[in-house]
């Protein structure tokens, strides 16, 4: 009897028993500065980059729920260090009211740092000036930007 209490003892233990659930934050990120507020975007859905035309990949930090969207496109063949914003190389800011920011627009400036780059990943830092293309003429400035992005 006590071999039977002992089993079912068992079985019970054994049946109540729930897997913990692990929780894996992406490693993927990124994040700025803009006009002095944070703006930080984490995981491989929203933060990423994508070869957007032979040329050029395209590196992306989006706030779905908000409808903010930020860009930086570098060229294909860029290499690890510093590079200006100008020509394809470019910053660019959807902002919630439409307004669309672009450092090729209006005298904007910037620079991009590559620190890291596989076959699969892209990081590094950048910032930027950048204005609306059409008056009234609006400013954006982007410090302390950073990113770590799955490449698609």
């Amino acid at each position: 009897m006590k071999t039977f209490f002992s089993i079912i003892l068992s079985l019970l233990l054994f049946c109540s028993c729930k897997p913990q659930e692990v929780k894996t934050e992406s490693p993927y990120y990124f994040k700025c500065k803009i006009n002095g507020a944070s703006y930080s975007i984490t995981g491989e859905t929203d933060t990423y980059a994508i070869l957007k035309t032979p040329e050029t990949y395209w590196i992306y930090g989006t706030e779905v729920a908000s409808g903010k969207d930020m860009y930086i496109r570098i060229p294909v063949n860029q290499g690890l260090g510093t590079i200006a914003m100008k020509g394809t190389t470019q910053g660019s800011f959807l902002d919630t009211d439409k307004s669309n920011y672009h450092t090729n627009f209006n005298s904007g400036s910037g620079e991009i740092t590559i620190s890291e780059r596989s076959t699969t990943t892209l990081k590094g830092k950048f910032s930027f000036i950048a204005n609306t293309f059409s008056s009234p003429i609006k400013k954006l400035t982007v410090t302390e930007g950073e990113f770590y992005v799955l490449i698609k």
